[in-house]
């Protein structure tokens, strides 16, 4: 399957536990591991150097350009926000 037929995939948060959902997609053939969010300017720079055939971005804006692809969300702190900082 060439990367324009394979589902593509963006994973949003790259740090903790994002990082084993990208290493994990990465190393499959298909689904074609395509964006890389997160908002810390370190973790993008890693995660460039680590995969470089993906695009490594800070804004949510690759999720439209998909298309039909999958996102895989790997927030950290999503509980602590939800539960008002407590």
């Amino acid at each position: 399957m060439s990367r324009s037929e394979a589902v593509g995939i963006a994973v949003v948060g790259a740090g903790g536990w994002g990082k084993n959902h990208v290493r994990n997609y990465a190393a499959i053939p298909d689904p074609d591991l395509r964006y890389i969010c997160d908002r810390q300017e370190g973790i993008r720079e890693s995660m460039a150097a680590l995969y470089p055939s993906a695009d490594v971005v800070c804004g949510l804006q690759v999720v439209r350009a998909l298309e039909g692809g999958s996102v895989s969300l790997a927030q950290g702190g999503a509980r602590i926000e939800l539960r008002g900082g407590r």
